[in-house]
């Protein structure tokens, strides 16, 4: 399934929800290889974002108020644990 580019608030509130923008940051993106000696700000991360969505750490999993970025395995399977019924 392809969604939709998320917008720089969408964006901003994940980076909120996960403790900031450097944990959505996917360091194995080559746009974040070519701009991490220029990036200057958080700020300037959220900007490259929008522009760059493959600059966003993917899998993103949000199962009520609980969030998982970027593949983990144990991550995965407590969140789903936890919200199993």
């Amino acid at each position: 399934m392809i969604a939709d580019p998320l917008s720089r608030s969408e964006i901003e509130e994940l980076a909120n929800r996960v403790g900031g923008i450097t944990k959505l940051l996917s360091r194995t993106s080559p746009s974040f290889r070519m701009l991490k000696g220029s990036v200057q700000s958080e700020d300037e991360w959220v900007d490259h974002m929008v522009a760059e969505p493959r600059l966003i750490k993917r899998p993103i999993w949000l199962i009520g108020p609980d969030i998982v970025v970027g593949f983990s395995e144990k991550s995965w399977q407590e969140l789903w644990q936890r919200h199993e019924t």
